[in-house]
């Protein structure tokens, strides 16, 4: 089943099979056999072509928060409609909202602000993760809703972009 996901603000379709005992990953015309088991407090052991990895996860509706190898890592899940809106530049991706309850640490942009993609607009802290929101693509800053130290709750729309005039 061909699964839509977003890790770290950027989109990702992976294909995975299932086989009585084992999920695989189609990759580069690969089948990578993986598996995850999950442990107390978050922590998982997961196998990658045999190989054991630990890693570290908390989730919240349809984003992982993972630590991995020393890195952390936000995964999204998006069905396909909201997958295939955002990877074309809609409406999809006016609006950046909270992935999860948290508060603002750093704002780095104000309305009116010329901003291109991948540019760090601000800087959100969640579970003591801290998450770096990136512009979905090139657009104009029409609002940021707000500011450090103030606390949202999840999907709250933290900052709405515009196109920019050509």
């Amino acid at each position: 089943m061909l699964h839509h996901l977003t890790i770290d603000d950027m989109p990702h379709s992976i294909w995975l099979s299932r086989s009585e005992e084992e999920y695989c990953l189609h990759h580069e015309g690969r089948a990578i056999p993986v598996s995850l088991t999950q442990g107390a407090a978050g922590r998982c052991s997961l196998c990658i072509g045999g190989v054991k990895h630990p890693l570290t996860m908390v989730s919240s509706g349809d984003t992982v928060f993972v630590h991995f190898e020393g890195n952390a890592y936000n995964i999204a899940f998006s069905d396909a409609v909201t997958f295939f809106a955002q990877a074309g530049g809609g409406s999809a991706d006016d609006v950046i909202t909270a992935p999860m309850p948290g508060a603002v640490v750093s704002v780095n942009v104000a309305s009116g602000d010329s901003v291109n993609e991948g540019d760090v607009l601000a800087i959100i802290e969640s579970m003591k993760l801290e998450t770096a929101l990136k512009a979905p693509r090139n657009g104009i800053i029409e609002a940021v809703s707000y500011e450090p130290g103030q606390t949202f709750e999840r999907d709250a729309v933290l900052v709405k972009l515009v196109l920019e005039d050509d």
